[in-house]
């Protein structure tokens, strides 16, 4: 059936209602906003096989009242029917303008969070959704919010979200500082935000999510953007997504986190994505490893500086700081990325008064744990913790060769198993032709490692000289590198 035009008789939310009820009633159409100022007095609820389009920046969405000052005071709402899923709907080149939220720092968070998000679907299956040129600023919440409420499983599908802007959102208080009850309602939180268990064919491709600081308010949204398991049933999984080209900054803990909690993460591609300022860290990649065996992931040529350094050190273990962390993986490649930096906030970040706390102490530029994971050709410098560490724990076949480990204030390259415990110290590790130089402490340092080659490795100038196993280290070799 071809698909008609549909055009609001007047700039107000009733009216925009109004035709896209139209458009559903005659089996779809595209509801065209020309340019002007539409202000809302309730969120526009969008259906299925209905496309709103408007001219780009020139059509804005208002909201008629604060948006920080009740709940649920939604932007856009995707719709199936009673119970069907929101299917085949595309937003593109719209302007959503919330009011703001609070700037007042000695509020703390409330319990029960506060949300406006700019385009919400809750509690439904989402598929064939395409959002694209859109940009959505200071909205007391998630710019862009799927949502699968616990413990339910239905499916988010073949979505794209491309070429958006996303700038000054923030979560409507902030605590006495950055990150106080800083888990308190952390998914409403999200510039772009997926929740649920299932996600499938998702591209999420040239946004920019941002936040720039002032003077009373450092940080923006907890994250940038993220995947995120609704409970605890570790059935979950995230399946063919790219996330390519994103810039996200500003935010209190990730940049961008491709699996938060414990879904299993299979053909996931993080590419080209510049993540800087992010309180915790650049890139984060977590997966459940009961399920994780045949999984494949690829981070690759992403740009993650300056993140990580936690300004008061509120929340969180310091271990996980760092350009690109890899909490628990599988059938993982790292490779040609520069993580700079990290552990110290940026000149944007210091002009404001931000400083780095003691928790950027542990900021790596690469910080990896798990099974059969490589780590190539990536570039590690000025970060305050190591330039690439095997983080204590579950840690075998990792292959680190070919990087550029120099000028951290910890050491080049780490690898770390757990000393004592019967499985977990690391094994079967490979690091080769790495250039570790002018680093704070070793070059390049071996613990409770039980098996493994170190070999044809630049290892000079280093505060400590020599390349260092300990005695909870054996079978492991150490040859042809030079030392100095």
């Amino acid at each position: 059936m071809e698909q008609g035009m549909f055009v609001p008789t007047a700039k107000t939310g009733s009216a925009i209602q109004d035709v896209i009820d139209k458009a559903h009633g005659a089996g779809g159409g595209v509801v065209f906003l020309s340019a002007g100022n539409y202000t809302l007095d309730s969120a526009l609820h969008l259906k299925s096989n209905v496309s709103l389009v408007g001219v780009g920046e020139a059509t804005v969405l208002t909201m008629s009242g604060p948006v920080d000052q009740a709940k649920n005071r939604n932007f856009i709402e995707l719709e199936g029917g009673s119970t069907a899923a929101a299917h085949d709907i595309k937003i593109s080149k719209l302007a959503i303008r919330g009011p703001g939220s609070t700037t007042d720092l000695e509020q703390d968070v409330s319990d029960t969070p506060v949300q406006g998000c700019g385009i919400l679907a809750s509690d439904r299956e989402v598929r064939n959704v395409v959002i694209r040129a859109c940009r959505i600023e200071r909205v007391s919440g998630c710019g862009i919010f799927f949502h699968s409420p616990a413990p339910k499983a239905q499916r988010m599908k073949d979505i794209v979200i491309e070429d958006c802007r996303l700038y000054d959102n923030k979560r409507p208080a902030e605590g006495a500082r950055p990150g106080n009850n800083i888990e308190n309602g952390l998914d409403a939180y999200k510039d772009i935000v997926f929740k649920g268990l299932e996600f499938e064919n998702i591209r999420i491709e040239g946004n920019v999510c941002s936040f720039a600081p002032t003077q009373t308010n450092a940080y923006g949204n907890d994250s940038g953007i993220a995947f995120v398991e609704n409970s605890d049933l570790n059935t979950g999984f995230v399946r063919n997504v790219r996330l390519v080209g994103n810039a996200c900054s500003g935010h209190r803990r990730h940049g961008l986190a491709t699996n938060y909690d414990t879904l299993d993460a299979d053909w996931v591609f993080v590419s080209d994505n510049r993540c800087e300022n992010n309180g915790w860290m650049g890139i984060y990649i977590n997966t459940d490893t009961k399920q994780a065996a045949g999984a494949r992931m690829v981070v690759s040529g992403n740009y993650c500086c300056n993140n990580g350094f936690v300004g008061n050190d509120v929340g969180g273990a310091a271990s996980i700081r760092g350009g690109i962390v890899v909490n628990d993986a599988d059938n993982l490649v790292l490779s040609n990325n520069i993580c700079m930096d990290n552990g110290k906030p940026g000149p944007a970040f210091t002009e404001h008064g931000v400083v780095a706390g003691t928790s950027g102490n542990h900021a790596s530029g690469i910080r990896i744990r798990g099974k059969k994971i490589m780590v190539q050709g990536n570039l590690v410098q000025g970060n305050r913790g190591s330039g690439v560490m095997m983080w204590p724990g579950r840690a075998s076949e990792v292959s680190i060769v070919n990087n550029r480990a120099v000028q951290n204030t910890r050491k080049g390259i780490e690898v770390i198993g757990v000393p004592g415990v019967p499985g977990v110290p690391a094994h079967q590790v490979v690091v080769m032709g790495n250039l570790c130089t002018g680093n704070g402490e070793q070059g390049l340092h071996i613990s409770s490692t039980q098996s493994g080659l170190v070999a044809s490795n630049y290892v000079a100038n280093n505060g400590i000289s020599k390349i260092f196993k300990d005695g909870s280290s054996a079978n492991v070799s150490v040859q042809a590198n030079v030392d100095a």
